[in-house]
């Protein structure tokens, strides 16, 4: 507290949930002087335990009238991840995330296993030819593994002196100056070279490599630009890209996985582009197929949009093999702030929505029988214009995120087994281990139940992992059933 303050002025907060229920915190009197701090702790006070939480705060005279604008801060309380200090590499739960120091670490705690890296770009680190330099990617890569993540990376980001064209001076109009660097190499053993020394280089530190992001939009692989457009390279022409990737990730590594993004379930041309490279045989080449798919709502349900990304990118002739969704979420969006008086302003956020959505997002994807689902993404711009991020624009993380948090709680090392429809258009999805089975009920559209009783054994939480007392109603949000040393079947 800052100004003029004098004997009788007070600073009077509140404090809210996600959901707008308000609780006054006791008034903190405020000595005279210019400048000071003043520390205080939350009491209890009958919210949730567990969520996310905005406190709001103002001084005021001794008659009650408020002196200075309202300041804000949220504040975030999560069951600590399970497992946090091991390496899951069958984990599905994904992110992409910042380099900086802090946000490993902040990921990891949430419940985040994977990272996947936009940050092994070939012309970072061979700038000219035959001159190397990993000191900048050597600090990247061992703070996320310093933190118990896993990484997905990408291989692209060509050098000037290695591509294929070079964008002119200036650039053509309609040209977007950040997809110069998405162009083919000019000698495919030269890309090899970067996926060799990458693989070897950090040799059980990444786990797997995709070989290329989104390369069957003309943008993000382009070899020119006339008329106004991209030009694509052909199918053929980024199989003997992939086929030397592949070769060179192998040799440098041979325990790495090779993903292929792949993107069949586009509108055309991007969906025929893909499905000519399965059809000349990518996937005798790969460990894992890999898609994109960015849903802002009706998802959560039996057949949604999730299910039919993964059933079209999946290998028709081994389904064993696994599928990745390594990219995805809501899409930009300037309603995630969690702010009433901060900027921007405008809308109102629906913080358990998001929280919801991340949650049905991340049970579809797993039931429609792909194995992981990377978020995108975990750090912002710090501007106000709509972004994909899931934080406010000072870098505090959304509510949405306590609520995957919970999500990820009850199902890390609990495979997928069935969805069973409880009632029309409520559903439960079941994930099991060898200790007991997790429940997540999810509804379709304004599908709406009330629970009035259940099994003792099992425990009955909300969103964000609090306790429910019974009657509840579902539908409006996930609800979490779990049953500790029961099967699945046992829980219907």
């Amino acid at each position: 507290v800052y100004d003029d303050v004098v004997d009788g002025m007070l600073l009077k907060s509140e404090i809210f949930d996600v959901f707008g229920k308000p609780w006054n915190l006791p008034d903190i009197p405020l000595s005279p002087g210019k400048t000071f701090r003043k520390n205080f702790i939350l009491p209890e006070l009958g919210q949730p335990p567990l969520g996310s939480y905005r406190l709001e705060y103002r001084v005021v005279d001794k008659d009650g009238q408020a002196v200075s604008k309202v300041g804000e801060l949220i504040l975030h309380r999560v069951r600590p991840a399970k497992f946090a200090n091991e390496f899951l590499i069958d984990s599905p739960f994904g992110t992409h995330i910042t380099s900086n120091s802090e946000m490993p670490a902040v990921a990891r705690k949430l419940g985040f296993t994977w990272a996947r890296m936009f940050g092994l770009q070939w012309q970072s680190v061979e700038r000219e030819k035959g001159l190397w330099n990993f000191d900048g990617m050597d600090k990247t890569i061992d703070n996320i593994i310093n933190s118990k993540m896993c990484i997905l990376g990408i291989l692209e980001g060509v050098p000037v002196w290695a591509r294929s064209w070079i964008m002119p001076n200036p650039a053509p109009k309609g040209y977007n100056n950040w997809h110069a660097k998405n162009v083919p190499p000019k000698n495919n053993d030269d890309f090899g070279e970067y996926a060799k020394r990458i693989a070897e280089r950090y040799k059980g530190k990444i786990q797997a490599f995709e070989t290329w992001n989104e390369p069957f939009l003309p943008g993000f692989l382009n070899k020119g630009f006339e008329n106004g457009k991209y030009i694509h390279p052909s199918p053929e022409e980024f199989f003997e890209m992939h086929k030397t990737a592949i070769k060179g990730i192998k040799s440098g590594n041979p325990d790495a996985e090779v993903v292929f993004n792949a993107g069949a379930h586009y509108h055309a041309p991007s969906d025929t582009w893909t499905k000519e490279l399965f059809a000349k045989g990518i996937f005798d080449m790969i460990d894992a197929v890999s898609y994109h798919s960015y849903q802002p709502s009706g998802i959560g349900y039996p057949g949604d949009a999730l299910y039919k990304a993964t059933e079209a990118n999946s290998n028709p002739k081994n389904s064993k093999m696994q599928v990745w969704n390594t990219e995805g979420g809501p899409g930009p969006s300037d309603i995630r702030n969690f702010y009433r008086h901060s900027a921007p302003l405008g809308k109102t956020d629906k913080s358990a929505f998001w929280g919801d959505y991340l949650v049905r997002y991340y049970v579809s994807t797993l039931a429609s029988g792909a194995n992981k689902f990377f978020l995108y993404l975990l750090y912002g711009w710090g501007d106000y214009t709509a972004s994909y991020s899931m934080m406010n624009v000072d870098g505090r993380l959304h509510p949405c995120l306590t609520a995957f948090s919970n999500l990820a709680w009850h199902i890390e090392g609990r495979k997928y087994v069935k969805t069973h429809e409880l009632s029309p258009g409520i559903f439960a999805y079941f994930f099991e281990d060898k200790t007991g089975s997790v429940a997540v009920i999810i509804s379709k559209g304004i599908a709406r139940q009330e629970l009035t009783k259940i099994d003792s054994k099992i425990k009955v939480r909300d969103l964000f992992g609090n306790n429910l007392p019974l009657p509840t109603k579902l539908g409006d949000y996930a609800v979490f059933f779990e049953g500790e040393g029961l099967k699945s079947d046992e829980m219907i």
